[in-house]
């Protein structure tokens, strides 16, 4: 008597669902860690860069205002303690900066590794009760239910990789005048805190 395995809508319904959740979620977590990741690193950097051009031109727009108010003397000695004070910042930056940068890389790495674990979990998982159910007896069509996932995760792979492409990666997001504020108040309340 050969095996005949037995429908059951509810659980072909349940698998197809857990099925098309663990591939999106393979999909979102190597995506994320080999390309959004990326992205966001270089979004960051440009509009760093922005902000830093758009405060400097504003600087360089004060000085020919101030410049003729100014002895040659005063401009050189001003000039000096902002080279000094900038060295003295920028030392000091890369000191906190190493200890900074080693603390998220070591924090980046256990949440890369806690995903690759829960996604090999997850799917560790999946792959079991899909055993489990075809040894009881039950029919699953999986190989339908993953090309189903598979061709609808590229469709949303696509749509996800050009919206980051074309809007997400030209959108600039930081508003360089409140920035400008906040360092301004900054500046102020050292001052301040010096008098």
């Amino acid at each position: 008597m050969a095996n005949v395995c037995i429908p059951n809508p509810t659980l072909d319904f349940i698998f197809t669902i857990l099925i098309q959740v663990a591939i999106a979620f393979i999909f979102l977590t190597l995506f994320f860690f080999f390309y959004v990741s990326k992205v966001e690193q270089i979004e960051l950097k440009n509009q760093v860069n922005i902000i830093i051009d758009n405060i400097f031109s504003d600087i360089q727009s004060y000085s020919n205002i101030i410049s003729p108010l100014v002895s040659e003397d005063e401009k050189k000695t001003l000039k000096q303690n902002i080279i000094n004070i900038i060295d003295k910042q920028q030392q000091e930056a890369q000191q906190e900066a190493q200890s900074s940068d080693q603390t998220i890389t070591l924090n980046n790495g256990i949440i890369k590794s806690d995903s690759f674990r829960l996604l090999m979990a997850g799917v560790s998982i999946l792959f079991f009760l899909i055993l489990v159910v075809f040894i009881i007896g039950f029919c699953l069509p999986v190989s339908k239910d993953i090309f189903k996932a598979i061709t609808i995760l590229l469709i949303v792979a696509t749509v996800e990789f050009s919206f980051l492409t074309f809007v997400a990666e030209r959108y600039i997001v930081a508003d360089v005048n409140q920035i400008k504020r906040s360092i301004a108040d900054t500046v102020l309340k050292y001052i301040q805190t010096r008098k």
